[in-house]
């Protein structure tokens, strides 16, 4: 059970980390807040709440 023939586990969180990079960039340019930037999303609902006022 502890040995995994698939992938190596150093090989596998680095493409993940870049692939969720680059999807988090994409969202971000299309408007998206990043959901693992709290408080850029704070400052985004903020804004937006400025907006609407």
């Amino acid at each position: 059970m502890s040995d995994q023939p698939t992938t190596p586990p150093s090989d596998q969180p680095a493409e993940r980390s870049v692939d969720e990079i680059r999807a988090a960039q994409r969202a971000r340019r299309a408007g998206a807040p990043d959901p693992n930037d709290p408080i850029g999303a704070a400052r985004i609902a903020r804004q937006e709440r400025r907006n609407n006022r």
